[in-house]
């Protein structure tokens, strides 16, 4: 039934009922989860499009943030800035994942993504007839090519988690992706006067 509030009751009833009367019962507990012996970094995509296009944007602290992200493996760590744009990855992966920044030859676009593409043979052959030429065989690269050849409709094409950033410096555009199923999620902000 759509459109109603369920209330569910997530904690058993452990408390006498006098003093439950007067005291609240927590609605989440922690889990008994399997501890981690040391975390690990996460990795990601992180970005700033200001509103003011000629805004210089603070290359240090977004290499703090990418440094974060990475943790202890920043090979996969890279950034680019533009006057009012920035774009950053940080793959915790490593380069088997194949997470790096990518752009083209006139430097217009700028494809930061972390994804792995399952039908990537299939659709490097595609845009290969087209015309294309690859460098080499990063999945934020073949996004990029993609993105030239179908535009936003190339994500429909694209099988696998994936979350992409693309700066498209000729339309001052940014474009943010994720995959159908939300396994790579994309968040993002947008602050009053400053830009998203």
């Amino acid at each position: 039934r759509h459109g109603r509030a369920r209330k569910f009751s997530f904690l058993p009833n452990e408390r006498p009922p006098a003093v439950q009367q007067h005291q609240i019962t927590p609605v989440f507990r922690k889990t008994s989860g399997i501890p981690l012996a040391q975390p690990e970094p996460v990795g990601g995509i992180l970005g700033k499009l200001s509103i003011d296009p000629r805004e210089p944007l603070a290359r240090t602290v977004l290499e703090q943030m990418l440094d974060a992200s990475a943790g202890i493996s920043d090979r996969g760590r890279e950034l680019f800035t533009a006057p009012g744009v920035a774009i950053g990855i940080a793959a915790a992966r490593g380069p088997g994942a194949g997470s790096v920044l990518a752009a083209n030859d006139l430097g217009t676009l700028h494809v930061a993504a972390d994804a792995t593409i399952a039908n990537a043979t299939v659709l490097r052959a595609q845009l290969e007839i087209l015309g294309h030429r690859f460098r080499g065989i990063s999945p934020s690269e073949l996004i990029l090519r993609a993105y030239e050849e179908w535009g936003t409709r190339a994500f429909a094409r694209l099988r696998g988690p994936f979350a992409c950033a693309i700066w498209d410096a000729s339309n001052r555009r940014l474009v943010l992706a994720r995959d159908h199923a939300g396994i790579r999620a994309v968040y993002f902000a947008v602050l009053p006067n400053h830009g998203v």
